[in-house]
């Protein structure tokens, strides 16, 4: 009578006992496979944007569409502005965005239009917001693309802000989240 006792005490711990998490097995892959990139605000492609600095890390799928990570990137943007409004957050985005798919497809000889990516933007709390943009893929597909964002704004002691941004087309809950997560912690501007 005590073994199947024993036995499902057994199989309770086990099924207890954690097994790796997918945020270790995320931090034991490293990012040496991700592309970095860094670049002097305002960039060209987007001139009326704040004077700055972007740190970007591109997924190794970046550029990929059939791969898990297109389109999934993380960038530190440093600018000179403090107490940003949330209408001008949404308008340094629609800028950027706009200015980034427009200067793309001028070079691959393509026409989007003056306006390829709409933006959307909610706020979860302090600092804190969610956007959805609809834009043009430009660099690779040259169709429409669902891009996700999570964006936080942080107000700098020595003035300006920064902006530390996730994005990728995948909801939330996909795995993807948890590279992007570990990427954007890596990122950090030398003082």
């Amino acid at each position: 009578m005590r073994l199947p006792i024993y036995l499902a005490a057994i199989f309770l711990m086990s099924a207890c006992a954690a097994p790796p998490t997918l945020e270790s097995e995320v931090t034991s892959k490293g990012l040496e496979d991700w592309y970095r990139e860094e670049i002097t605000m305002p960039p060209q492609f987007a001139p009326r944007m704040p004077a700055g600095e972007e740190i970007l890390l591109f997924a190794p799928g970046m550029f990929d569409a059939e791969a898990e990570d297109f389109w999934s990137y993380v960038f530190l943007m440093q600018v000179e502005e403090s107490s940003m409004s949330e209408q001008r957050i949404l308008e340094i985005f629609e800028l950027y965005y706009d200015g980034l798919i427009i200067a793309v497809a001028e070079d691959r000889n393509e026409d989007v239009g003056d306006d390829p990516a709409t933006v959307q933007m909610q706020v979860l709390g302090h600092g804190v917001y969610e956007m959805q943009i609809d834009l043009i893929d430009s660099f690779v597909t040259m169709e429409e693309l669902h891009l996700n964002l999570i964006v936080e704004a942080l107000p700098l002691d020595s003035g300006g802000t920064v902006l530390r941004v996730r994005a990728s087309p995948k909801a939330k809950e996909h795995q993807v989240w948890l590279h992007l997560n570990q990427a954007l912690r890596s990122l950090q501007f030398e003082n």
